[in-house]
C-alpha cells in the first residue's frame, strides 16, 4: 500500500505518516512542524501484517504553490511508479481559514496532476479538529473542491 500526504507548511503531514507507520520515522520539530524539506519515503510492515505500506512524505507548500513545489509533486509520484492507494490532502483546521486559498490551490495542483483519477485516491484528513467541527468543515470547503 502507497501514500502520500500533501498540504501546507505545519499540517501535520509528517505526523501523520508516524502514525500510519506506527513508529517515528519522518522527523517533526517542537513548534509542530518538520524537517522535511525534500521528499521521504519510508515502506514499513504495519503491525505485523506482511503487507508493506510506503508512505512518501513531501516539504509543505509555501504561501502560493510554486512551479518547483508542483515538480516536488511530480517526483513524488514517480518515486512510487505502482502508483498511489490514497493522496492525503492534510489540512489543518486551526488554520482553515488563514490557508483557505493555498489549500484550494494545492488541491487544483492535485487535479492537475492525477485528472479525475485523483477522486478515486483523494484523502481529506483534517488536522487539529474535534469530531462535531468535521461535519461542518466539510460543508463549508470552497466550491472548487466539491
Amino acid at each position: 500500500m502507497s501514500k502520500t500526504r500533501i498540504g501546507c507548511k505545519g499540517n501535520g503531514k509528517s505526523h501523520t505518516g508516524n502514525t500510519i507507520l506506527g513508529q517515528e520515522v519522518f522527523r517533526v520539530t517542537r513548534k509542530g512542524g518538520t524537517e522535511t524539506s525534500s521528499l521521504c519515503s519510508s515502506s514499513h510492515e504495519v503491525d505485523g501484517v506482511s503487507r508493506k505500506v510506503t508512505v512518501v512524505d513531501t516539504p509543505g507548500v509555501s504561501q502560493e504553490m510554486t512551479e518547483s513545489e508542483f515538480e516536488e509533486l511530480v517526483r513524488a509520484v514517480k518515486m512510487v511508479p505502482e502508483g498511489f492507494d490514497a493522496i492525503c490532502l492534510v489540512w489543518d483546521y486551526d488554520n482553515s481559514e488563514k490557508n483557505e486559498d493555498k489549500e484550494v490551490q494545492v488541491f487544483q495542483s492535485l487535479h492537475r496532476l492525477f485528472g479525475d483519477g485523483l477522486y478515486e485516491h483523494l484523502v481529506l484528513l483534517v488536522t487539529h479538529a474535534q469530531q462535531e467541527e468535521i461535519t461542518e468543515f466539510i460543508e463549508g470547503l470552497p466550491e472548487a473542491m466539491k
